[in-house]
């Protein structure tokens, strides 16, 4: 970490920053090299461009209490966590959440020392490339599968929409009073 203050002391950088603004009369912008990789990482780029020609994203009008969101979803590498932990029986959700991690970390640090040698190039490890292509279809379906989201009832009675037929014909008069609340 020697080289993190120009110099190599950290006693002596203000003295000669000091010295440098005195000689040149501008201020330089100097900083760590951990601040100056940190401010040059794209996504503040990225945020800071979009900005400059996008301009700022408010909230546009006054809130409106009767649009709510009944399905809050994740972002979108995270769609297939979310669509496998709605399909999973509710029993198997402490021991996959808070113990399969665990087991899983626990595994992957022991693995060096069980199996350390071997074949390393994939052409010749079948099982390894089955596993992987298995692994990456099953993301690609959950995500899919997430973005659908079946398991998920359609909250849409206050959008007007006239209830079908199918669901009032050959029912008691209770239950045709209860779809004219949803008409």
């Amino acid at each position: 970490m020697a080289d993190a203050w120009p110099s190599g002391t950290k006693s002596t950088y203000v003295q000669e920053y000091q010295a440098e603004v005195h000689k040149d009369g501008v201020p330089s912008f100097r900083m760590r090299r951990g601040q100056t990789h940190c401010s040059q990482r794209p996504s503040s780029w990225d945020h800071g461009v979009c900005v400059l020609f996008l301009g700022r994203l408010d909230p546009q009008g006054p809130p409106d209490p009767t649009i709510i969101q009944t399905v809050p979803k994740p972002d979108v590498p995270f769609l297939w966590i979310y669509a496998l932990l709605a399909l999973m029986p509710p029993k198997l959700e402490t021991p996959i959440l808070l113990v399969a991690p665990i087991v899983a970390i626990c595994i992957m640090l022991a693995l060096p020392f069980y199996a350390g040698e071997g074949e390393k190039h994939w052409s010749r490890r079948p099982v390894a490339v089955l596993m992987v292509m298995v692994i990456a279809s099953s993301i690609a379906i959950f995500t899919q599968l997430a973005s659908k989201s079946p398991w998920s009832p359609v909250m849409n009675a206050w959008s007007a929409d006239a209830v079908q037929p199918k669901f009032i014909k050959g029912r008691t008069p209770l239950v045709r009073q209860g779809a004219v609340v949803f008409s």
